[in-house]
């Protein structure tokens, strides 16, 4: 009897270790839409765990395919030992999450069981984030001269004011950080995990939300993620939820057009993507070196070279593949071009819904900003990337409830 109890005690320790994964998980989730040391602290929790579970069960679940962002993380740390002085590590340690993240998610491997307890957890973390969003947003309302329809005819007007204290204060990071809700509030739904009103709730104000933002790939995103669980799940989507779905998708259209700026044209970032291809085809093979976009965004000679002239000073060209192939030349650049490449044969392969919606969401955002030169562009890409290929399996046998 003594020997089952300290069996039992065991177990119980290990399965309380092993959902504490789970539970900093939430936390980091939770944190995505807001400011950077929020997000730094749960990382650390996170790998805290992680390595606690490890201990514990000493199980390693290491892919192959983690092995894309190691790659790119050791590029950036070769390349710092032949950068000039004004490059140091601290403008390259947001990318730690290249190497954290893989690394977390090898330490450890989940059952059915806890990758459903696992997904319906960030789903809901993500939910509180978005409704916690509101509460700042509603806050800054009460407090000011602004009322609602205002903000909504002119969101890019406003959102600086009610974004940056708890928020993170830029619109398209926020918005792309908080839009994967949609695609997991199909998947749940479409397993029985969550009820209609809870799915509704989490697209309507995750997407009202982006929209008083005024984030342009936001709105674009959210079309996406709307019209693709449309597709994906049309069999189990009522023909009422059909019509909700296909309405909110109008909506969205007809906010966009009457928006104040266009979604389709950018000429600054169009001004920029020109400098880069200018500028790789100077270095097209190894490129410029670690964080070499600044150098020549903020040169006048390159300005007076190029006719390039901006108004307001940049870092990268807000564009994850020029900035890569501008650092690293083709080689990186095609490095990263393969990655994607992969994932999409793996989401395609696989029928994997929510790493096709991630694709959905990342690939369009990696044409408009720099994935890799932000806090919050990095880490839920990370997040999002090792989660969905370390669960690929036990997700895709997960039954209706």
């Amino acid at each position: 009897m003594k020997l089952l109890s300290e069996l039992s005690l065991r177990l119980q320790k290990t399965a309380a270790i092993k959902y504490a994964v789970g539970t900093a998980a939430a936390l980091f989730v939770f944190s995505f839409p807001f400011v950077n040391k929020f997000s730094i602290l749960t990382l650390w929790l996170l790998v805290l765990s992680a390595i606690a579970t490890f201990f514990a069960y000493k199980k390693f679940n290491f892919k192959a395919i983690y092995l894309f962002p190691v790659i790119f993380f050791a590029f950036r740390m070769f390349s710092l030992a032949f950068a000039p002085p004004d490059v140091t590590f601290k403008n390259i340690e947001c990318c730690l999450s290249l190497l954290l993240m893989p690394a977390i998610f090898s330490l450890f491997r989940l059952s059915q069981a806890q990758t459903l307890w696992f997904v319906r957890g960030v789903f809901y973390a993500l939910l509180v984030a978005v409704v916690a969003c509101w509460l700042v947003f509603l806050r800054y309302i009460i407090f000011s001269e602004q009322t609602f329809l205002e903000i909504f005819k002119h969101p890019k007007a406003y959102a600086a004011l009610f974004l940056g204290r708890l928020i993170f204060w830029q619109p398209s990071f926020v918005s792309i950080s908080i839009s994967f809700i949609i695609p997991l509030s199909f998947y749940l739904r479409s397993k029985l995990y969550i009820k209609p009103l809870i799915m509704w709730a989490a697209a309507i104000l995750s997407i009202a939300f982006i929209l008083a933002t005024g984030s342009r790939i936001g709105i674009v995103v959210s079309t996406f993620m709307l019209t693709l669980g449309l597709i994906y799940y049309h069999r189990y989507i009522t023909w009422v939820a059909k019509i909700g779905v296909l309405l909110s998708i109008l909506a969205l259209g007809l906010f966009a057009h009457f928006l104040p700026y266009s979604i389709t044209s950018d000429p600054v970032r169009a001004n920029l993507r020109s400098l880069g291809a200018n500028v790789i085809a100077e270095k097209p093979v190894c490129g410029s070196g670690v964080y070499s976009m600044h150098r020549y965004i903020n040169s006048e000679e390159t300005a007076q070279k190029y006719n390039a002239h901006y108004g307001y000073t940049f870092n990268h060209f807000h564009h994850t593949f020029i900035d890569e192939t501008v650092q690293f030349g083709l080689v990186g650049g095609g490095l990263l071009a393969a990655f994607f490449a992969c994932l999409i044969v793996l989401a395609f392969r696989k029928k994997d819904f929510l790493l096709l919606a991630f694709l959905a969401i990342y690939l369009p955002f990696a044409f408009v900003e720099s994935i890799f030169m932000s806090v919050k562009g990095i880490m839920p890409f990370m997040f999002w990337f090792c989660f969905l290929v370390s669960t690929q399996e036990e997700r895709r046998t997960l039954a209706k409830i």
